[in-house]
C-alpha cells in the first residue's frame, strides 16, 4: 500500500481558510493536513483528498451561507428590491444601497446558515450648508452695504453688511 501525499493548491479555492499548520510546505499526507478551515461566509467541515502523489489537495465540505434580508432594513439602508429574494449568498445580494442622507457602502455579512444579514457600511452624511441669496429688494428696515452676499447664492455665516435702516434697532440677521 502506497501513500500519496499532495501539497495545498497555490491559491485556495473560494470558501476556504488556511491558518498555517500541517500542510506543507512541500508534499505532506491528507491526515497530516490540518489547520484549515471554512471562510468567513460559508460553512461546513472540510474534507482534504489527495488523488495522486506530487499532486495538489482537493478540498471539499464548505458551502456558502445563505441568508435573508431583515423584514426590517435598519435606518440608512435602501434597497430597491432586487436580488435579495428569500435566502441568498451575500455576493448574489444586490439593490441594496445608503439611504438619502447617509454616505458609504453596503457590507453584507451572513453569521449562520438560513440567518439574517447584518447590514454595516451606511452612516450619516456630514450636513450640507444651506445657502440662499438676499432678495432682490430689501424688506422694509434693512440696509445692506454690500458685503458678501450676492446676487449669487452664499452661506449665511458669508453674508456680512446687513444692518438694521435708519430709524429702526436690532441684530438684523
Amino acid at each position: 500500500l502506497t501513500t500519496v501525499s499532495c501539497s495545498l493548491p497555490s491559491s485556495l479555492p473560494s470558501g476556504y481558510f488556511y491558518g498555517g499548520s500541517g500542510c506543507g510546505p512541500g508534499y505532506v499526507k491528507a491526515a497530516s493536513c490540518t489547520g484549515l478551515s471554512c471562510a468567513s461566509g460559508y460553512s461546513g467541515t472540510v474534507s482534504v483528498s489527495c488523488s495522486y502523489s506530487s499532486g495538489t489537495f482537493t478540498l471539499s465540505g464548505c458551502t456558502g451561507l445563505t441568508c435573508a434580508l431583515p423584514s426590517s432594513l435598519t435606518s440608512g439602508y435602501y434597497y430597491r428590491g432586487i436580488g435579495c429574494s428569500g435566502h441568498v449568498a451575500a455576493a448574489s445580494c444586490s439593490g441594496l444601497s445608503c439611504a438619502s442622507g447617509y454616505t458609504g457602502s453596503v457590507s453584507l455579512s451572513c453569521g449562520s446558515p438560513s440567518g439574517t444579514f447584518a447590514l454595516t457600511g451606511c452612516s450619516v452624511s456630514s450636513v450640507t450648508a444651506i445657502t440662499c441669496s438676499l432678495p432682490s429688494l430689501l424688506p422694509s428696515g434693512y440696509s445692506y452695504a454690500g458685503s458678501g452676499c450676492g446676487p449669487w447664492y452664499v452661506s449665511a455665516s458669508s453674508c456680512t453688511g446687513l444692518s438694521c435702516a435708519s430709524g429702526y434697532s436690532g441684530t438684523a440677521s
